[in-house]
């Protein structure tokens, strides 16, 4: 038992103030550090084996399996995003809890795009596989401030030179001297600061384990404290940390920070990053030197479980909460798999057809059999016999090699073997299988395999889930409603303004329309009815357009308060509010199409057997909706669908509705047939009007028929006449032409 031990945390120190608070922390992260030690050389040591079998140009003897296990299982357990699930925690109508469940979706997808959230993740996906934690951490990075600087013009007075001989004698000569002075107006620059909050950013980092400490509690709820080491240069100490930052020692430098022994130019200073959930206190302490306090700051995240990492990766299946690196389940099985590939390729290199002879052989002879060509035959230049001639070289025993190299190879393959055991990848898994095999013995190696690497996935993407979580609480607390409004593309409606502003102008427009009528027009009451009636239509135009815009991304300017307080409550947020992630796995296309299959079945199964007794009346079409909702809980539908069968419940007009629809339709029917006697009256006394119209026109036609007719008729009167009268002129002519012929020639 550790004779050192204490009770409180105070009795760490004997001093006071900041140089208590260094003591305090330097004991605790020497007691964190020790408890740790162990599990971090085992993870440094794991991640050398497997950046050394990574890297393609060393010389390592070990034999990759480590790196190939690693390999295999990193699209298995993360290969993407995942697609963020949220939806409403209790299933009810409450459209507050829709329409935030949506906003926390839409800002938590703005997030991850603007953030290089992958590539952090991948990282943490990796120190899991080698060094058996991973740790993801949220960072809130505050917006710089602006520096503004102004011109600004002020009046100074400037006094007169003062004369060699002038003395001042009295006071009075020096007031007359203050009245004697003039007002100048000089140009001045200041400068003031300003923050532009758009600035603000989330993002998601990845933790290296040599650079994280936490208390040695053995439950994740119980710790104290978690610690996040960090190395400055000392303009960043002196950005971040202001004057402290210039008093601080340097001790470090850059390649010990990226633990290689190599010289460096420049000086680092190792700053811990303290969260102390006991006093709800961020501490940014080093210990370089005497130690330094530089900030101490409240908790400024304002996060429910106050710590800005969820449970790392690997540390749930631990008692203690360190690392069980998976490696260390087959390390002994990969050093002898190294030791028997490197005895192969030993004995591969010796397995060549050499020997020796005698000193009584003679070389010719050993040449003459060793090299010669394909039938070729040379004579003996021994002097002794056959037999004797035969035992005078000796060859190497290649078929023991042989038969060992085999026998090796058979073990390395039994060693694999073992090894895809103990880590759950099977052949199937690594995509190979046995022509022979059916396809239920496959698919039943390949389910046995996944059901080996199912808790490696469920551990990646529950971390995954608990980070974004994270994320999303951390932002709706920093950024204010305004903020999400406009990141999210949030609709805001007062419909009791609209409904009051609309109602005012339809009445303005109508009455200005009812003072243009004549009150004495037997139509007067039809055309005030068909006013108050256009009137309504446009009031209900407007209405439902904002009333559908309200069913999907938009809300109520009066639900904006219970909107604002839903999402910045820890306790509301989680009651209404459920964040979950899809697989962060890539996904079969054929499962996907087969589960799209199956839903469509499921639901047309449904509604055909609903449907007869839904006609009959026995259940309603809301009951209906509800059926093939919870039926579409299981699947994963989409929000549009899910929002439209809500939708189709709202839009059913209830009894005292469809009695006002009714009479409406009623007056519009009445008001139609009364337009329609109106226009038939009408008609009539156009078609009577068309009908004089049309007598007149043939009364003026035949009007003017007769006189065409009667000029024609005069007109071959007078020709007439004229023939007549040049016929009985050339008559008469021809006629004293015969009387002076017939008359006696006087000679």
């Amino acid at each position: 038992m550790n004779m050192n031990q204490i009770e409180t945390q105070d009795q760490l120190t004997t001093a006071n103030g900041e140089r208590a608070l260094v003591d305090i922390w330097r004991r605790e992260i020497d007691n964190a550090k020790n408890y740790h030690e162990k599990s971090k050389e085992t993870a440094k040591k794991f991640q050398e084996i497997y950046d050394c079998q990574e890297n393609e140009n060393n010389n390592a003897d070990n034999y990759p399996i480590f790196w190939s296990n690693t390999q295999v299982l990193k699209p298995l357990l993360f290969s993407k995003l995942p697609k963020i699930n949220i939806a409403q925690a209790n299933y009810n109508n409450d459209e507050i809890a829709r329409v935030g469940s949506e906003l926390v979706e839409r800002l938590l997808n703005y997030q991850l795009k603007e953030s290089d959230a992958e590539n952090q993740i991948e990282k943490v996906r990796d120190t899991y596989l080698v060094q058996g934690i991973g740790i993801p951490r949220i960072v809130f990075i505050p917006p710089e401030p602006l520096e503004i600087k102004t011109k600004v013009k002020k009046k100074i007075k400037v006094e007169k030179p003062e004369d060699d001989n002038y003395e001042k004698e009295d006071e009075t000569s020096k007031n007359d001297m203050k009245e004697d002075a003039q007002e100048m107006e000089v140009e001045e620059e200041e400068t003031s600061y300003d923050v532009d909050e758009s600035k603000k950013s989330f993002t998601i980092e990845f933790v290296d384990y040599q650079d994280f400490l936490k208390s040695t509690e053995k439950e994740w709820k119980k710790l104290r404290w978690v610690a996040f080491r960090k190395y400055y240069s000392r303009r960043e100490l002196v950005e971040y940390f202001g004057k402290k930052g210039e008093e601080v020692p340097m001790t470090n430098n850059k390649f010990e920070y990226l633990q290689e022994e190599k010289e460096d130019l420049y000086k680092l200073c190792e700053v811990w990053e303290i969260w102390d959930k006991e006093n709800k206190v961020c501490h940014f302490i080093t210990f370089a030197g005497d130690g330094f306090v530089l900030s101490s700051e409240e908790d400024g995240y304002n996060l429910k479980n106050f710590f800005p990492i969820p449970m790392p990766m690997g540390l749930n299946e631990s008692s203690k909460l360190l690392p069980l690196p998976l490696y260390r389940q087959y390390k002994k099985h990969a050093e002898n798999l190294s030791e028997i590939d490197d005895r192969i390729a030993s004995l591969i290199k010796q397995a060549k057809f050499t020997g020796a002879y005698t000193s009584f052989a003679e070389q010719a002879d050993v040449e003459n059999i060793m090299n010669g060509e394909d039938g070729q035959f040379k004579p003996l230049k021994t002097t002794a016999n056959i037999d004797d001639a035969r035992k005078l070289i000796v060859f190497k025993p290649l078929a023991e090699i042989v038969n060992t190299i085999t026998a090796l190879r058979q073990e390395k393959l039994a060693l694999k073997a073992d090894i895809q055991e103990i880590t759950g990848l099977s052949d199937i898994v690594r995509g190979y299988s046995v022509a022979s095999e059916t396809a239920t013995a496959q698919q039943l190696k390949g389910n046995f395999a996944i059901s080996r690497i199912q808790p490696l996935q469920k551990e990646v993407e529950f971390t995954i889930r608990d980070t974004l979580r994270l994320l999303a609480e951390l932002a709706v607390e920093k950024y204010s409603i305004e903020e999400l409004m406009e990141l999210t593309g949030l609709k805001i409606h007062d419909v009791e303004r609209i409904k009051e502003a609309t109602q005012m102008k339809l009445d303005a427009q109508v009455q200005e329309a009812q003072s243009m009528l004549d009150p004495k027009d037997p139509q007067y009451q039809e055309k005030l009815q068909m006013l108050s009636a256009q009137a309504q239509a446009g009031y209900k135009k407007t209405m439902d357009k904002i009333m559908e815009d309200l069913k999907g991304f938009a809300i109520e300017y009066k639900d904006l308060g219970k909107l604002e307080k839903m999402l910045k409550s820890d306790k509301l947020r989680c009651i209404n509010i459920d964040i979950e992630t899809d697989s962060t796995i890539k996904i079969d296309q054929n499962q996907e199409k087969a589960d799209r299959v199956a839903y469509i079945q499921t639901i047309s199964g449904m509604v055909q057997a609903m449907s007869p007794v839904v006609q009959s009346g026995v259940v309603s079409k809301d009951a209906l909706n509800e059926f093939i909702i919870f039926a579409s809980k299981p699947f994963k539908v989409g929000r549009n669908l899910e929002n439209f069968l809500r939708n189709n419940e709202e839009d059913a007009p209830d009894a005292q509705e469809m009695l006002a629809q009714m009479e409406m339709q009623i007056k519009q029917q009445e008001f139609q047939l009364k337009q329609q006697e109106i226009i038939g009256k009408l008609q009539i006394e156009q078609q009577k009007v068309d009908i004089d119209k049309a007598k007149l026109l043939n009364q003026q036609n035949e009007f003017e028929s007769k006189l065409e007719f009667e000029d024609v008729n005069r007109q071959a009167d007078r020709e007439s006449k004229r023939l007549d009268l040049k016929v009985k002129a050339g008559t008469e002519i021809v006629n004293e032409q015969i009387r002076n012929a017939n008359q006696p020639t006087q000679i």
